[in-house]
């Protein structure tokens, strides 16, 4: 899948939970329901890998900082857009993630 395609699937599911949870939404909303129904997705691994490192970023770093890293470093292709290296980043941002 394109890159632009997984920033734009990352940004509607914060879109989604901040519209369904409204006052209840934290930055860790949308990591939290895709964990919930992962396994029922039929996605490309290398696409699973990015979405889940976006999704823990925001949950780890907040919406400022995620969003100016989608913006300046993903979508200019300077994230390696497969699976390995994105579980090697998911690791070293929260060591305890399940993956």
């Amino acid at each position: 899948m394109p890159v632009c395609y997984v920033a734009e699937m990352f940004v509607d599911r914060i879109s989604a939970s901040k519209n369904y949870q409204k006052d209840k939404y934290t930055d860790r909303s949308a990591l939290d329901y895709y964990m919930h129904g992962r396994s029922h997705y039929l996605i490309h691994p290398d696409t699973e890998a990015l979405i889940h490192y976006l999704l823990l970023m925001l949950a780890v770093r907040g919406e400022k900082e995620t969003f100016a890293f989608v913006k300046n470093e993903v979508l200019k292709g300077n994230v390696p857009y497969e699976r390995e290296s994105l579980i090697r980043r998911i690791q070293e941002l929260a060591p305890e993630e399940k993956i």
